[in-house]
């Protein structure tokens, strides 16, 4: 079989153009939100949405209402008629996807913790509620934040894994090279975000506490 190239097959080019796939499209969009004043309500709906996603992100069941649009033809295909290598690697681009958007929700939320405590300094106030839900507090925002940061951390570990599985599955199929840049990039991020704590940083912090 030729080899194909891992970027064109993770943006799913040899199918179609994927629909931007959500798991509740019906969610409380928080990134729409946090601009004016979120609520408990806008908080708990993002984070709950991803710690979905995250459990089901490579789970077929997830994706059997999917399906893709050809951008030059209009030829709809199924997620069901995709062959299992593109199927790995639909899990693959969309586990990045998440990631992205727990990326997404942390800068803004930091950037919402943030506002809310130059805000006390101020002396301002918000109101106790909107449209009936309890506005988020800056406990609130700090819980979720936390909580978020764990989501985020154990996304990183599970995602690396997933990675390695499915190189590892279709390297005859995907080129040495896709596979290693690809790997090394998302490495890069989970280091630069300081999701992951690899070996050598363990051993450095044990040294550390001796």
């Amino acid at each position: 079989m030729k080899k194909l190239s891992v970027i064109a097959l993770l943006l799913c080019s040899t199918v179609c153009v994927a629909q931007t796939h959500r798991p509740d499209s019906n969610a409380a969009p928080v990134q729409n939100t946090v601009v004016t004043i979120p609520t408990v309500l806008d908080f708990h709906n993002a984070l709950a949405n991803c710690t979905l996603w995250n459990l089901r992100v490579d789970k077929p069941a997830f994706y059997k209402n999917l399906s893709f649009k050809d951008a030059d033809t209009k030829k709809v295909t199924k997620f069901t008629e995709l062959s299992e290598m593109e199927k790995n690697l639909y899990y693959v681009y969309n586990a990045e996807q998440l990631s992205t958007r727990m990326s997404m929700f942390y800068f803004k939320w930091s950037f919402e913790l943030a506002k809310i405590k130059y805000e006390e300094k101020q002396g301002k106030t918000r109101p106790a509620t909107k449209n009936g839900n309890k506005i988020a507090t800056k406990k609130d925002i700090e819980d979720h934040l936390a909580r978020l940061d764990t989501l985020r951390k154990k996304h990183a570990v599970e995602f690396e894994k997933l990675i390695a599985k499915v190189f590892e599955k279709y390297k005859n199929e995907i080129p040495e090279k896709d596979r290693k840049t690809y790997s090394e990039r998302i490495r890069k991020w989970h280091d630069s975000q300081k999701l992951i704590v690899r070996k050598k940083e363990k051993k450095k912090e044990e040294t550390k506490q001796e």
